[in-house]
């Protein structure tokens, strides 16, 4: 398995609190998760990593929070400001990271996100982490507009697919891996959307990926495989001995994670 950065490897600084709220977040620890990467942009404000986490970590937290249900628009459970922060907070980490694509920065990503010696240039990143933005605010409009959420999203979610194909970075693969998977599990839905649903180019993506995969996002793939190989729609179809030698690796690393503490209860 592979290694993330964690807070006690770097020698301090502001990569220190990124790497503090990345193992937050991953420990489902969203709240705490939240404030580092907060604090993280103010140290590092023209860093699109920063924004697209924190966006990612809210996003998680408010479905949580709402029983994977995003809260309704209406002031009720999520104000009107709230929502139109949320929609800043987007913007403004679609703006940072335009900046960097189009600035032709090929320094700022290493050896953070990418190895000083890697071909690729840092916008390879970048267009990943814009897909990741564009993703969520298609996730946004899905969890907030019921039957017609994955209709609503589809401009959304063709966009940020487009964008990820144009990326060399390895978890872009997931990345459209993980919409085919998905839409695999609500096929009609992504048919009339014009969405990819088909599930064996999924997983196959989804695994590629991350076969010698030592970057720091690396787990987010591991996580989503460890989904898919708990699920019940997927029950029998993976060596127990291997699922259970993917959850030691996750649990070893994220303790404090409810989803892992819940596994091992049950097994």
């Amino acid at each position: 398995m592979p290694c993330v950065l964690h807070a006690q490897d770097a020698a301090g600084g502001s990569r220190a609190v990124f790497n503090a709220a990345l193992d937050r977040s991953y420990n489902k620890e969203y709240d705490a998760a939240s404030e580092l990467f907060k604090k993280y942009i103010v140290l590092e404000p023209d860093d699109p990593a920063g924004y697209w986490r924190l966006i990612y970590t809210q996003f998680f937290n408010l479905r949580l929070l709402q029983g994977k249900e995003f809260p309704e628009v209406d002031g009720k459970t999520f104000s009107e400001a709230e929502y139109r922060g949320f929609m800043d907070l987007i913007s403004t980490g679609l703006a940072k990271t335009e900046a960097k694509i189009v600035g032709g920065d090929n320094e700022s990503c290493r050896p953070h996100y990418l190895e000083t010696d890697d071909p690729q240039p840092c916008s390879s990143f970048y267009l990943y982490v814009k897909a990741g933005i564009i993703s969520t605010h298609g996730g946004l409009k899905v969890e907030n507009t019921g039957k017609w959420g994955w209709w609503n999203a589809r401009n959304s979610l063709k966009e940020a697919i487009a964008i990820a194909w144009t990326s060399q970075y390895r978890d872009a693969k997931y990345f459209i891996g993980l919409t085919n998977y998905n839409g695999s599990r609500h096929p009609k839905a992504f048919f009339f959307a014009g969405l990819p649903r088909d599930k064996a180019t999924g997983l196959n993506m989804i695994y590629e990926s991350v076969i010698q995969n030592k970057g720091p996002f690396v787990d987010d793939i591991w996580f989503v495989i460890f989904s898919i190989q708990t699920d019940e729609d997927n029950k029998g179809q993976y060596a127990p001995e291997l699922v259970h030698r993917l959850f030691e690796y996750l649990f070893s690393k994220y303790p404090r994670n409810g989803t892992l503490q819940e596994y091992r209860e049950r097994h």
